[in-house]
């Protein structure tokens, strides 16, 4: 997940900093430079991962090293590479579907009925 998109489900800057434990202007640099500091993330991972579940994981954030920082899960690693790849085969479907789904020109409403 992105800083935006953590700070986004968190409900924006104010509800962040508080999670974090900073002042609303390192949240707002956060957004600027695209990155939440990595000390920061890491020590808040745990909870984040309660507050967003199915949004953001622990081993999806950091799919290398996670086993180095927290040992525990790795017994959970199938179940949540599982979920993982059910997440992701869901977005591409539905973006299929998206793409899938004729979208109607504004013009061609009054015509159908005026044929009708």
């Amino acid at each position: 997940m992105s800083a935006a998109d953590i700070v986004g489900a968190l409900q924006g800057t104010n509800a962040a900093a508080r999670f974090f434990g900073v002042k609303p202007p390192s949240v707002t640099e956060w957004l600027r430079n695209g990155v939440i500091p990595e000390d920061k993330l890491v020590r808040r991972a745990a909870q984040l991962e309660k507050e967003l579940p199915g949004r953001f994981s622990r081993v999806g954030q950091w799919p290398e090293i996670y086993q180095e920082i927290w040992p525990e899960l790795q017994a959970d690693t199938a179940a949540q590479e599982a979920a993982i790849e059910r997440r992701v085969g869901e977005r591409r479907m539905s973006d299929r579907r998206a793409a899938d789904t004729p979208t109607a020109h504004p013009m061609s409403q009054p015509a159908a009925q005026e044929a009708a």
